[in-house]
């Protein structure tokens, strides 16, 4: 009896003297706890490949006159920027008649829908010109739509007919060379451009002028088929070297004019308002030698 009394009298120290020691020396509570990471890698997910199915719109050209034979351009665009940039275009060859059938495939989105026909075989960098047959659905030339109106949706099918009508020059004036340096028998090329560089595909429209000799002051007259505030200028080619380089004279509309002299910058942004196609807009500026 005594020996059960000593050995529970011990368990009782035993867990007596644990418990202390558990008390002085508790898990401080600004101790931290490391994990080891393991490496692990996310496989991206790839993006899906978007496709749609182009909308489609077919209708008729009605024009002034026959065509036969000449080529018809038409274009989509919701944002003018040269018709080398439309957001798509076809062309093609005009039958015998006064009408002609077409069709144009392009994405989903509103868009103006413009066509010019190369009555006289140009072919001026594709941009019309007086006497071409002009159209924009939705309006008679040189009237225009107060929106982007035809509306393509996907795999859609429309019907939309043209009437055009003959393209008449509705932006002219008189470039003057400064200071006067003979130009015989040299071009002067003017530009109406949604940039001020003539190396790109931006240009609206441009003209070419054959200069005779002693000649100061030098006319052109253009037509833009599509309204707009842009830039315009000209530059003649005095070496014929069919590049424009130090030596060849340049001047941009609304810069340094009237005075003389040449200034190499353009204007800050596009100030040609040919904004009412109805109107014949007249703007003269002058030309100076590039150094």
């Amino acid at each position: 009896m005594k020996k059960t009394q000593i050995l529970i009298y011990l368990i009782i120290l035993f867990f007596i003297i644990v418990g202390c020691s558990r008390k002085d020396n508790p898990i401080s509570p600004e101790s931290s706890i490391t994990f080891t990471p393991t490496n692990t890698s996310t496989t991206p997910i790839n993006s899906p490949t978007i496709t749609y199915t182009p909308g489609v719109i077919n209708g008729t050209l009605n024009l002034p006159a026959s065509a036969e034979g000449k080529n018809y351009y038409i274009y989509l665009f919701d944002i003018f920027t040269g018709f080398s940039n439309a957001d798509a275009s076809v062309s093609g060859v005009c039958g015998s008649g006064n009408s002609v059938s077409y069709s144009i495939a392009g994405p989903p989105g509103s868009y103006y829908l413009v066509v010019f026909i190369d009555t006289d075989n140009n072919g001026v960098l594709l941009s019309p010109n007086a006497g071409d047959y002009v159209g924009v659905y939705g309006a008679t030339w040189p009237n225009w739509p107060a929106n982007a109106n035809v509306t393509i949706s996907e795999g859609s099918v429309l019907n939309c007919d043209i009437d055009l009508v003959t393209g008449f020059n509705n932006v002219m004036g008189t470039i003057t060379l400064y200071p006067y340096v003979q130009t015989s028998n040299k071009f002067s090329y003017i530009f109406i451009d949604t940039d001020s560089d003539p190396s790109n595909s931006n240009s609206v429209v441009n003209g070419t002028v054959f200069i005779l000799g002693g000649v100061q002051d030098i006319d052109y007259s253009l037509l833009v088929l599509v309204p707009g505030i842009y830039y315009l200028y000209a530059i003649v080619d005095m070496d014929d070297s069919g590049t424009f380089n130090s030596g060849d004279q340049r001047g941009y509309y609304g810069v340094c004019s009237p005075c003389s002299g040449y200034n190499p910058s353009p204007p800050p942004s596009p100030n040609a308002y040919i904004t009412n196609l109805s109107n014949i807009n007249n703007y003269g500026f002058n030309l100076g030698i590039i150094p």
